[in-house]
């Protein structure tokens, strides 16, 4: 792998959320955010500028029941502007995307905690090279064991395809992370009241930066987990 170094930018994140009280055992939530970054490319990675942009979006969901069992449906809009990339149309200059998400989620929470999820998104946007669709699908599920152990797995599955078809779709560094799926299986001991250890075996196939291009990665991984003991 090569050296990484993490480029300069500035970020700014705001959001809000309204929480409706139950109406016939369903609660209402809506979250608005807004978003802008501005990357301070590296002289050897001036793509990266690419990225600024300026983005805003809506998020309206619908919660059923209540512990230990609870399913949210949710949908969503998101508007981005990119000022540094072109659109290749002389009348509309700068790209525009206009992005759609739809999904359902499940939790439990008990013995287990067993978070399901599914989510779908079309983004559209006034440059042929974005456009896309992904469908993706989540499990996790974390359980205590004799011996003061913790069992936790992951299952991120993501598909993704181009609406238009290009012979070579360089993508934005960045936009890669669109589209990846990701499995682990960790085991946790508990090695001291502050002090957890750890080994976590896993598997990610990810987009490269050129479109529908793929690399696959699998990890052995010893980890520690240490909390300053509180006075």
């Amino acid at each position: 792998m090569p050296l990484f170094m993490q480029p300069g930018h500035a970020t700014v994140n705001g959001a809000m959320g309204l929480v409706t009280q139950s109406f016939q055992g369903v609660v209402f939530d809506l979250i608005a955010d807004i978003e802008s970054a501005d990357y301070r490319a590296l002289q050897f990675v001036l793509q990266l500028d690419l990225l600024d942009r300026r983005a805003a979006g809506l998020e309206l969901g619908a919660r059923w029941g209540r512990e230990p069992s609870m399913i949210r449906f949710f949908g969503g809009v998101r508007w981005s502007e990119y000022e540094h990339q072109g659109s290749f149309d002389p009348d509309d200059p700068f790209r525009r995307d206009r992005m759609v998400r739809a999904g359902l989620g499940w939790t439990h929470v008990g013995e287990l905690f067993v978070p399901v999820g599914l989510e779908g998104t079309l983004n559209r946007s006034n440059s042929n090279r974005p456009e896309y669709d992904t469908l993706s699908m989540s499990a996790a599920l974390t359980a205590s064991l004799p011996g003061q152990l913790t069992l936790s797995v992951l299952a991120l599955l993501t598909t993704k395809s181009y609406v238009n078809d290009t012979d070579f779709a360089r993508l934005v560094p960045g936009e890669e992370a669109d589209n990846v799926s990701i499995t682990y299986a960790e085991l946790v001991h508990s090695i001291r009241s502050n002090l957890d250890g750890g080994v976590r075996l896993g598997w990610t196939s990810a987009e490269t930066d050129i479109g529908s291009a793929y690399y696959q990665r699998f990890g052995l991984s010893f980890l520690f987990n240490y909390r300053p003991n509180h006075f």
